[in-house]
């Protein structure tokens, strides 16, 4: 579909950019469910890129992310994010305009985040005169002290405010050695929940919208399960520059395994005809309670091969 005519335009960049702004303001006022605008602030910077254009749709995320600095002074870390979520949204638009394949988007997509991210971190540490490591330090340290005011105000026993606090520490500690590993996964984590989001909304105002069909035969290379085992050698070795590649390589393959385990689940959901109002529920459960079981799924695959792939279904797109 080409973008809409010029008269529409305007109304219709100012319906993305409240639409992104409504979604920004509720990831902002409430931390705990606000995390689930994280999947959907690049959603309407995706539909409005190919709805207006490449350099009409870069208005909405543009105009947001300057309404976004003058809201929170300028000076926030969660401008890096928000920045990140827009552009992950308005190159995955670009990325469907383009008809690249699903590996390719996510593939680009994350690449093209990683070197602006690189970029701007660098340039704004050297603005404020603090090194990338401690930025990234008092960041997660910053995010996490929300959690623990929240449950202070929640008014909890001693007893669990300690546990928590204590839980925090960890995750702190964790999430200062692991930052890339981290941001990588959330990058192909986010991608890729954006797409699955954005089908139903691309079908329905009739734009391109990407086919999954891909996905649900994706399987990961199979040179990967050498990275696993350097990255788990390097684990073993004392504290140290190895070591620490080690934990951040396992980690992303770790997303990596995970996402072909989601795509063997989604091929078997369509095999057996499992209904759409069914599938949702089910996949939040794999991922937030037996996402290990889905990990070891999608590496053990590389043997098992559950969907006889090149086999029963001739390497074709219809499972």
């Amino acid at each position: 579909m080409t973008p809409i005519q010029n008269r529409d335009t305007a109304r219709e960049m100012v319906f993305g950019i409240c639409i992104t702004l409504a979604l920004f303001a509720g990831a902002s006022a409430i931390p705990v469910l606000g995390l689930l605008g994280v999947f959907v602030l690049p959603l309407p910077v995706l539909v409005y890129r190919l709805r207006l254009g490449r350099v009409r749709g870069a208005v909405v995320p543009a105009v947001a992310f300057a309404i976004m600095v003058m809201l929170l002074g300028g000076g926030s870390l969660d401008l890096f994010l928000f920045f990140a979520l827009l552009l992950l949204g308005y190159i995955l638009g670009e990325s469907l305009e383009r008809n690249f394949s699903l590996e390719k988007t996510v593939a680009v997509t994350c690449g093209g985040l990683t070197l602006a991210g690189l970029i701007i971190l660098f340039f704004y540490s050297q603005a404020v005169g603090i090194s990338i490591p401690d930025l990234i330090s008092g960041y997660v340290a910053e995010s996490l002290s929300v959690y623990q005011a929240a449950a202070d105000k929640m008014g909890i026993a001693e007893e669990a405010r300690q546990e928590l606090a204590t839980s925090l520490e960890l995750i702190e500690y964790v999430a200062r050695r692991t930052f890339p590993a981290i941001a990588v996964s959330g990058m192909l984590f986010t991608s890729l929940i954006t797409l699955l989001l954005s089908r139903p909304i691309l079908k329905w105002v009739k734009l391109p919208y990407p086919d999954f069909e891909e996905f649900l035969l994706w399987k990961a290379p199979e040179m990967l399960v050498w990275v696993v085992i350097a990255c788990g050698a390097f684990m073993l070795l004392p504290a140290g520059a190895l070591k620490l590649i080690g934990e951040n390589g396992l980690k992303i393959m770790m997303q990596v395994y995970f996402l072909q385990g989601i795509a063997i689940i989604a091929f078997l959901f369509k095999k057996k005809q499992v209904p759409q109002v069914i599938r949702w529920p089910l996949y939040t459960l794999l991922a937030l309670v037996f996402n290990i079981f889905v990990v070891g799924l999608g590496f053990f695959d590389m043997w098992l091969n559950i969907r006889k792939l090149g086999a029963d279904t001739g390497n074709s797109n219809e499972p």
